[in-house]
């Protein structure tokens, strides 16, 4: 099991997310590091098995931005 931005390692069987920092159409308020970590969990969602979000409210985000609808499991 993986936690998104976290997986240098290639593909993990499950991978735990929370979704991607928000962008806007003005990309320059974005900080350096924001961006640089949704490239990383933007691979990590592309190359994992199976992803898994806490609500369905991130699932839809994740579904619409990354074309496909995450495992939902709530928090504990």
């Amino acid at each position: 099991m993986g936690h998104a931005g976290l997986t240098d390692r290639g593909a993990v069987d499950v991978l735990a997310a929370a979704g991607l920092y928000w962008t806007s159409r003005d990309n320059s308020k974005l900080l350096d590091w924001e961006l640089k970590a949704n490239v990383r969990v933007i691979e990590a969602f592309r190359y994992s098995k199976h992803v898994i979000v806490p609500s369905h409210w991130v699932a839809m985000n994740v579904a619409r931005d990354m074309r496909f609808y995450p495992h939902v499991i709530g928090h504990a």
